[in-house]
């Protein structure tokens, strides 16, 4: 593909006319894989300049480079001597080169934003549309379906990897995308580009301060899927229970978006009137088109409720037949981490893995099984290393407060001491108690269970691995409850 199909023309700080005819036989940002006649993406990261392996790329067969304003300096100090286009917005122009590059996109794609409930929305509506007979995936937290090389270490995926799913899909025939926008991606222009077709807006809670700053520029984040784009279309589902979803409708709305609220709030369109918990799950009752819909969830959780409502929005707003919609409902089960029940002690007492690593989140996943606890609720968490430092006493507050036996374990400490991590979680906590083997603080809380008592497990959800410094150790949380009930009921 020539170079001036790749670049938009209102990022030009170059003539292209000089190199109209180059061909470009490979795009990319990872100078790894840059291949003879490539072109080069060196973009700033918040741990590494790309600008550091622009030489690296030119070696490799780059024959152009593109980078950020006041790259080309670096770049010629470095030794490159290929040409080099800077623009205001380097990611940006990635995301356009992408899309350029791939081209084809499924006919229906979801984007669903939020702090929590992004994965379980995403599983839940693809579980609608294959019970209708549809073809479809989800990108996300849990990877890409039906893509052999796809990865869950972000939640959205950089530009190339996602046009990449979109166009692999497209091939296959899958017409209807699930995909998850999280803050970092939305600010960092992966999404653009994308053809969303309708979107959705979870709720917002204290997570990733570190990184945004405050509540308010995260709200911004996750509002850059609500801002009108020529590009971009459809019907917004929100859910305006909350302060910060009334305030996305109003965004959604004031850039032209026709949205739908979800909620127990009276102007919502898709109104839950009642939601009761059962043994092993619960029952709803939803207004929606003047037509009132009762059906029963093998979920537990008010919030997974409230989480299957939106996914059913969203397959309506895609098209499909209210009534279809509806009556699927009661088949859908919960995803890989969020509030599943892994094991039954013979006892009766049942271990939940959940995902939970914000102060909210893990509070709605206490709330959800105190219901279906007659003894003690226990806890097993932590709080992951080189995050937002904040939430650590705000967890432990929330865990003091709605779990009665509660262990303190590490998580993910990364680059920081995991000591400390957990010494900040005990100021919330003190009734916590300080195991830092995360392997031996599942067993012991296994251990303790008695006859009408239940079982958390949370913050890695779904997770296989425990990131200490740069090493990723092998760890499964599934795995270690099951092999701790399995050597305590059989010793």
């Amino acid at each position: 593909m020539k170079l001036t199909e790749l670049l938009p023309a209102i990022e030009e700080k170059f003539d292209l006319k000089l190199l109209e005819n180059l061909e470009i036989s490979n795009i990319t940002s990872d100078s790894r894989n840059v291949s003879p006649n490539g072109l080069f993406f060196a973009i700033q990261g918040e741990k590494f300049d790309g600008v550091n392996f622009a030489r690296m790329a030119e070696k490799r067969g780059a024959v152009i480079i593109v980078t950020y304003s006041g790259g080309s300096k670096k770049c010629k100090e470095l030794g490159v001597s290929i040409p080099i286009i800077e623009v205001e917005n380097v990611r940006r122009v990635l995301s356009y080169a992408a899309y350029k590059w791939f081209g084809q996109q499924p006919k229906e794609i979801v984007a669903i934003t939020g702090t929590n409930g992004k994965t379980s929305v995403a599983a839940f509506l693809k579980q609608i549309w294959e019970n209708l007979g549809i073809k479809c995936a989800s990108i996300g937290t849990l990877g890409a379906d039906g893509i052999s090389d796809s990865s869950n270490e972000l939640t959205t995926p950089d530009p190339l990897s996602l046009h990449k799913y979109l166009a692999e899909l497209n091939s296959k025939g899958v017409d209807h995308i699930v995909l998850e926008a999280s803050s970092h991606g939305l600010i960092q222009n992966r999404l653009d580009h994308v053809n969303i077709t309708s979107r959705a807006f979870t709720n917002l809670s204290r997570d990733h301060l570190d990184y945004h700053g405050g509540l308010d520029e995260y709200f911004l984040a996750k509002a850059i899927l609500f801002r009108k784009n020529p590009i971009l279309g459809g019907i917004s589902i929100v859910n305006i229970d909350e302060y910060y979803g009334r305030l996305m409708k109003l965004v959604a709305e004031d850039n032209g978006f026709n949205v739908f609220g979800v909620g127990q709030f009276q102007g919502s369109k898709f109104r839950i009137i009642k939601q009761s918990m059962q043994v092993g799950g619960q029952y709803l009752s939803v207004s929606f088109d003047n037509k009132t819909y009762n059906f029963q969830l093998k979920l537990m959780g008010a919030f997974q409720g409230e989480n299957v409502i939106m996914a059913a929005a969203l397959a309506i707003a895609s098209g499909a037949n209210p009534d279809r919609v509806f009556s699927v409902l009661p088949n859908l089960t919960a995803p890989e981490g969020r509030l599943q029940v892994i094991s039954e002690m013979k006892s009766g007492a049942k271990i939940f893995l959940d995902y939970a690593h914000s102060p909210e989140a893990l509070r709605k996943v206490l709330l959800a099984v105190r219901p279906h606890t007659f003894g003690n609720l226990s806890l097993v968490f932590g709080a992951g290393g080189d995050r937002d430092k904040g939430k650590r006493k705000i967890m432990g507050e929330v865990a003091e407060v709605y779990a009665d036996k509660i262990y303190i374990t590490d998580d993910n400490p990364r680059f920081e001491n995991a000591n400390m991590i957990r010494k900040e979680i005990k100021r919330g906590c003190s009734k916590g108690i300080d195991v830092p083997d995360r392997a031996k603080a599942i067993l012991v809380a296994i251990s303790e269970l008695k006859s009408g008592d239940n079982l958390i497990v949370a913050g890695k959800g779904h997770e296989r691995g425990q990131q200490i410094g740069n090493t990723n150790y092998p760890f499964d949380d599934s795995e270690q409850i099951s092999m701790s009930v399995e050597l305590l009921e059989n010793s």
